[in-house]
């Protein structure tokens, strides 16, 4: 079943090789010269090669074993809800508390309240600057700082009443969440029907303009535009959830894509910034935009 709300994507320019020959001939010459050698310009394929969900699963559990560290993912196709996933539903002892605070808050605050300063004294905004709830949103999803998130528990009500909006989201399973639950988070609030239509688009922004790109940016190919947040918060471990989408594609309109990672036990955050680039590529190939 098609998602409610998807967000358009601008249909490409068709790439093809083109053929441009010269020739040039003058009247009234014995010797005409020769015709112009055609130039031609190819313009490569973007398509990655294309791997089954099988080769997916083996490529990752090569990983694992080779790095000696944990991975799981969970992606979805959003044009028909398809789930690729490896050790998706684990759970993890990780969470996205500020981003979850701030999908909350989008999804609560009327557009007065995010243009007024947070009930909360602390700000995140710099001296001097407008200091609203709407900036408090940003700083806590793009860079999960603690006094950020706490403004934003702070306004839902405290940690009491925060947790157990959260737990509806992320699940009440005493070891943690899983990337599947992460996945499923971010697609409800980017594409589904969490938030209104307009805060849709304010929360991709805030992904967009994130302080620093995803590590899941650098492991995908050219087509690929990646919006997304990270937690780098405990040693060894990093936590990415991402939208993937193709501005511009061979033909028809590319489904975004939403990934969600977790990396456990890397020796150190290049470790585990390597591992997902390489999930990354392999999701990208697995649902390649030319599908």
């Amino acid at each position: 079943m098609l998602r409610p709300f998807r967000r358009p994507t601008a249909r490409s320019i068709t790439s093809s090789a083109v053929l441009v020959t010269m020739s040039v001939s003058l009247a009234g010459c014995s010797a005409s010269p020769e015709p112009a050698a055609p130039h031609e310009t190819v313009i490569a394929s973007r398509a990655p090669e294309a791997i089954t969900a099988a080769e997916f699963s083996d490529r990752l559990s090569a990983y694992e074993q080779e790095h000696d560290l944990d991975v799981r993912v969970d992606a979805i196709d959003t044009g028909d809800g398809h789930h690729l996933g490896f050790r998706a539903t684990e759970a993890v002892p990780l969470d996205l508390h500020a981003f979850t605070a701030g999908v909350l808050v989008l999804a609560d605050a009327s557009d007065d309240q995010l243009a007024a300063p947070p009930a909360s004294s602390r700000t995140t905004a710099e001296p001097g600057g407008s200091a609203t709830l709407l900036d408090a949103v940003s700083a806590a999803v793009q860079t999960g700082a603690p006094e950020a998130q706490q403004t934003l528990v702070t306004w839902l009500g405290g940690d009491d009443a925060f947790r157990r909006r959260a737990d509806v989201l992320l699940g009440q399973h005493p070891a943690g969440p899983s990337a599947r639950r992460f996945a499923s988070l971010l697609d409800d609030a980017v594409y589904g029907e969490t938030l209104a239509p307009d805060r849709r688009g304010t929360l991709r922004n805030i992904l967009l303009n994130g302080v620093g790109s995803p590590a899941t940016a650098a492991g995908t190919d050219a087509p690929w535009e990646v919006a997304g947040v990270s937690d780098r918060s405990r040693a060894g471990s990093l936590v990415e959830v991402s939208t993937l989408e193709v501005p511009y594609r061979a033909s028809g309109d590319a489904a975004p894509v939403v990934l969600a990672l977790v990396i456990t036990g890397a020796a150190d955050p290049e470790a585990a910034d390597r591992a997902a680039q390489e999930v990354s590529s392999l999701v990208t190939h697995a649902l390649p935009p030319t599908r």
